[in-house]
């Protein structure tokens, strides 16, 4: 059974362009958004599903990301 997690994760930026979105009844149920962010390895880049994306603050000059996540060590590099 697969289980989510929500995780904090921080980039840099965040592109204001959906990939592949699907939109049903006027409301946006699929899509990517493309994240980076600076990490002691250099940039690094991963695709957020917006169905994924719980709430994006920003503090310091940074975007935290609440992200429902099914595999953790996914986002290593990425974790706030």
């Amino acid at each position: 059974m697969l289980t989510m997690t929500d995780i904090v994760l921080r980039f840099g930026c965040i592109d204001d362009e959906i990939r592949r979105p699907k939109v049903e009844e006027n409301r946006l149920i699929e899509g990517y958004v493309k994240a980076v962010a600076n990490t002691k390895w250099g940039f690094k880049k991963v695709w957020l599903s917006v169905e994924k994306i719980k709430q994006i603050y920003t503090f310091g000059g940074r975007l935290y990301v609440l992200y429902d996540a099914d595999d953790v060590r996914m986002y290593g590099p990425f974790l706030a």
